[in-house]
């Protein structure tokens, strides 16, 4: 069974969860790991925006993309595994994955699947204060 990388969190991808291959189960992840994938996500985190589309209601949801980070860094194999149910927010989830370059990530991880929720908020409507008269 292929081992998979989980990159999960609300927004601002804040929660964050490494499943190791079977075998490796018992022990944790390594400190190097752990740097790398906090790197990954801090990289991501960057990256996102919520997408505003003329003549579309504002909507939030969550996708899931998978995708794989090669040994030299560049990013393969990214799907949608989940629909947000929403086109323009599904889009922008694999978008923010699909520009991404990682530093060379460390033994064991490369090739690996990493299955990452993204949750989009619709902003909420500013509020509009009118002058003062006086």
């Amino acid at each position: 069974m292929a081992s998979k990388l989980f990159l999960s969190g609300l927004c601002a991808l804040a929660l964050l969860s490494f499943v190791a291959p079977a075998a490796a189960r018992d022990s944790a992840p390594s400190d190097e790991t752990k740097a790398y994938v906090k790197h990954t996500v801090e990289i991501l985190r960057a990256r996102i925006f919520y997408p505003v589309v003329p003549d579309k209601p504002l909507a939030g949801g969550t996708a899931i993309v998978t995708f794989r980070i090669q040994s030299d860094g560049s990013v393969a194999d990214v799907k949608l595994k989940r629909s947000s149910g929403h086109g323009h927010i599904d889009s922008t989830a694999l978008g923010i994955v699909y520009g991404a370059q990682f530093a060379p990530p460390p033994a064991g991880v490369a090739g690996q699947m990493i299955v990452l929720p993204l949750a989009f908020e619709a902003p909420r409507p500013r509020k509009t204060s009118t002058p003062r008269q006086q």
